[in-house]
């Protein structure tokens, strides 16, 4: 159990390192077609590539948060690993979910555990 719990933990901490390789890539993408005098349609072709890094690298991240340890449900204490779409379309502060629970059926403020 505890080499799962050191595996969530580098993985969550790997999530990070996507979501900034990507954010980079996208103002690195951005700041070279703003720095060149470029036609229009050259501009927004660079501005639309630039989009799909940090799109695969949001996706990716999101994949992490999903797989990487369990949320625990703030009214009825259970810890379970949601869908994909259920993380996806969550609002979330940190790694803090508005998540519906599956045992109790209720929505609250799902917080990230390591363990369960």
């Amino acid at each position: 159990m505890k080499n799962k719990e050191e595996l969530d933990k580098l993985l969550l901490q790997f999530e990070w390192i996507i979501l900034f390789l990507g954010f980079f890539s996208f103002v690195e993408i951005i700041v070279f077609a703003a720095y060149f005098d470029l036609e229009e349609n050259i501009m927004l072709l660079l501005t639309v590539i630039g989009f799909i890094p940090l799109i695969v690298a949001a996706c990716a991240a999101i994949k992490i948060e999903q797989i990487a340890g369990y949320y625990k449900c703030a009214k009825c204490d259970h810890t379970y690993v949601p869908t994909y779409s259920s993380v996806f379309m969550a609002p979330h502060f940190g790694r803090t979910r508005y998540m519906r629970c599956p045992k109790c059926n209720e929505n609250s403020w799902n917080k990230k555990v390591l363990t369960k």
